[in-house]
């Protein structure tokens, strides 16, 4: 399967793009890597910016519309999704449960665990590590491993 990309997308030095990858509105540094079958976009007024020396893993799918800030050597897992924006599109519960709009940003050295889930508003604080199938969307600090669903604090750690 191709990749699918147009004009919107700024690509750095040296970097790796795999099979099935769609990106639009994206804006990426030098020596990144994303994995097969990875979806991330942005828009017109929310650029995603990706770092450099950072790797994706396949499987991914990122919703920047509303803000998406990824650092500079970060790791994202297997299956990680991410989404600016969450709520329900039509009916009666559009009323009730109103989408929730927010940037996300995961500053520099942080790693996201397979198949977790970063909710607007979700801040990851440099040197921070969220564990695999987690659900986060509140901030976690440096030095901090969170885990579960919601994400609560595991652990913290020196470096």
């Amino acid at each position: 399967m191709k990749s699918k990309f147009d004009n919107t997308v700024k690509l750095g030095k040296n970097v790796t793009i795999k099979s099935g990858v769609e990106l639009h509105y994206v804006h990426i540094a030098d020596n990144v890597t994303i994995g097969k079958n990875t979806t991330i976009f942005g828009s017109q007024d929310h650029i995603v910016e990706i770092g450099k020396n950072t790797y994706i893993s396949p499987n991914c799918y990122f919703n920047g519309a509303f803000g998406l800030h990824i650092g500079e050597n970060v790791t994202i897992s297997a299956g990680v999704m991410i989404f600016s924006d969450s709520g329900p599109n039509v009916g009666i519960l559009t009323s009730i449960y109103p989408t929730e709009i927010a940037k996300i940003v995961v500053e520099d050295s942080s790693w996201i665990g397979a198949g977790s889930i970063l909710l607007p508003g979700a801040i990851m604080k440099e040197v921070s590590i969220l564990a695999a199938n987690s659900t986060l969307k509140h901030v976690i600090s440096s030095g901090e491993v969170y885990g579960g669903n919601l994400a609560k604090l595991i652990r913290k750690f020196e470096y």
